[in-house]
């Protein structure tokens, strides 16, 4: 957990969190339209509209809901074009254990395919060595770790992916990589039939994890979890998908999380400025026109041409209210 103390700050280290990055056939097919020649797929424009926010961070981090591929992508597969966009982007870690099915064949590519981008990956390791081996960003003399756990984990053997069976092994686990960082962010996809994911999320809390970020398909809700020594854990259970084709406000709605880790110059370390940014998939008509925009972007113009009928800035904007506090939302939104 964070101490809640704050003193003159000497170091600070911006991260985002975007939610999940998923692409059926339609968005496979927009981004084909877009390709230039000698491309297959350019997905880039189609998030442009978070640029600033990853950009101006100084680690991102996402996640793949579905397994990466060169060549011929069907159903939730993502084409490795994806990644590229995500490098030029600013991300710089991808969890490539998402929401979907994971086989070790898949898997394997998918870590290859992150890699050839020099990505740092999270989620799927090539041996226990791999691992154990922890993720680790170190800025200003500020050490941040990675950790990722799904809940329920693939049958085989490789590539091996951390799941929540063995609670004890997960604390363990978190409570080495709190000793060897200043600050432990864990991100857990969920089964998406578990509703009861806070008592989850206060184990990971009280074994050291500072900063948890559920993977889900829907934005959900976000709060801030006191431990028993006195710390306080920031909880984001689900940024959803961070460009979809939702057919309903609450499916095309997701989120990036930012915040700023504070070295204090007592030694202590904070999070400031913790912030859900929402963000709305754009889309005129079936797989046409896919654009991620900042809601505080968001116009009437825009959502009366949306494919979804009657969407308005306000409804939109109470949809993210059903699931987001005030607390955590830009200023923007909450005037």
């Amino acid at each position: 957990g964070i101490a809640a103390d704050t003193e003159t700050p000497f170091a600070t280290v911006s991260l985002a969190i975007s939610g999940g990055i998923a692409a059926d056939d339609d968005i496979r097919a927009d981004a084909a339209s877009r390709a230039r020649e000698g491309q297959a797929y350019s997905f880039l424009t189609m998030y442009s509209g978070i640029y600033p926010l990853i950009q101006n961070a100084d680690f991102a981090m996402t996640t793949m809901q579905g397994p990466i591929v060169a060549s011929a992508p069907k159903d939730n597969e993502i084409p490795a074009e994806a990644v590229t966009a995500m490098r030029e982007l600013g991300f710089d870690l991808v969890n490539v254990a998402g929401q979907y099915p994971l086989a070790g064949d898949a898997l394997a590519a998918s870590l290859d395919a992150v890699n050839a981008e020099t990505l740092m990956t999270i989620g799927a390791y090539r041996d226990s060595i791999d691992a154990n081996d922890i993720r680790l960003y170190e800025k200003d003399g500020v050490k941040i770790a990675f950790l990722s756990f799904v809940e329920t984990a693939p049958t085989g053997e490789t590539p091996v992916v951390p799941d929540l069976s063995d609670m004890a092994a997960v604390e363990a686990t978190v409570t080495y990589a709190d000793l060897v960082s200043d600050v432990v962010v864990v991100s857990v996809t969920w089964d998406a039939e578990n509703n009861n994911r806070r008592p989850i999320a206060m184990q990971l809390a009280e074994a050291g994890a500072d900063v948890i970020v559920g993977n889900g398909t829907k934005l959900e809700k976000a709060e801030w979890l006191d431990t028993e020594d006195g710390t306080k854990t920031f909880v984001a259970y689900s940024p959803g998908n961070l460009l979809s084709d939702g057919d309903t406000r609450g499916g095309i709605i997701s989120g990036v999380l930012t915040m700023q880790v504070v070295a204090n110059s007592d030694g202590s370390i904070s999070l400031s400025d913790t912030e859900i940014h929402p963000v709305v998939t754009h889309f005129t008509d079936a797989g046409n026109g896919y654009q991620v925009m900042e809601m505080e972007q968001y116009s009437n113009e825009l959502a009366a041409i949306h494919m979804i009928k009657g969407l308005t800035q306000t409804s939109l904007r109470e949809e993210v209210g059903k699931a987001i506090s005030s607390d955590f939302l830009p200023a923007e939104l909450t005037d």
